[in-house]
Order: structure tokens, then C-alpha cells, then sequence
């Protein structure tokens, strides 16, 4: 089992759709523009990332997290506690 399932992820995969969440799948395979559409479309509002992956919403054009409410990054060092993700990550303008 990889570290990612191990993780805080597999309890937010049970707990978001018992907060009325709809999930979907982000594939890190896929370009920067199909990620933005996606996330953009879909008018996410939470995210779950995992800490290597992160790399990829930094590279997303400006905008595309603006309603984004909340990333939530799981893997090494993950806080049990998430704070909004403004506070603890520097985006590009």
C-alpha cells in the first residue's frame, strides 16, 4: 500500500462526502490546462493533494484556485489541523 493511502487522505475520502462533498480525481498525468479546466468546471472548493503533487497547482494559470476554499496536503509532515491554504502557500500572481 503506498504511503498516500496510508495517510490523513483515506479519512478525508470518508469524511468530505459526509459533509455533503462531492469527490472526483485529479490525474496528474493529465497538462496544466486540462487540470485547470477541470478544477475551474468542476468549481472545486477543497482539494486534497498529496505533498509530491503539489508542484502541479502551483503551475496552474492565475485564478484557477480562486474559489478554491481549502488544500488539504497529505503526506509527509501533513497536519492533522489544515488551515487555509492562503496562509501557508505563496501562489503566483
Amino acid at each position: 500500500m503506498s504511503a498516500f493511502l496510508k495517510s490523513i487522505y483515506v479519512k478525508y475520502r470518508q469524511a468530505l462526502p459526509c459533509a455533503g462533498a462531492i469527490l472526483h480525481t485529479l490525474n496528474a498525468r493529465l497538462s496544466v490546462g486540462e487540470l485547470a479546466y477541470i478544477i475551474s468546471h468542476a468549481q472545486d472548493r477543497v482539494l486534497v493533494v498529496d505533498v509530491k503533487l503539489l508542484s502541479h497547482l502551483l503551475d496552474l494559470p492565475g485564478g484557477v484556485l480562486e474559489k478554491v476554499e481549502l488544500i488539504i496536503i497529505c503526506g509527509e509532515n501533513e497536519c492533522s489541523q489544515p488551515r487555509g491554504w492562503r496562509d501557508s502557500i505563496s501562489l503566483p500572481s
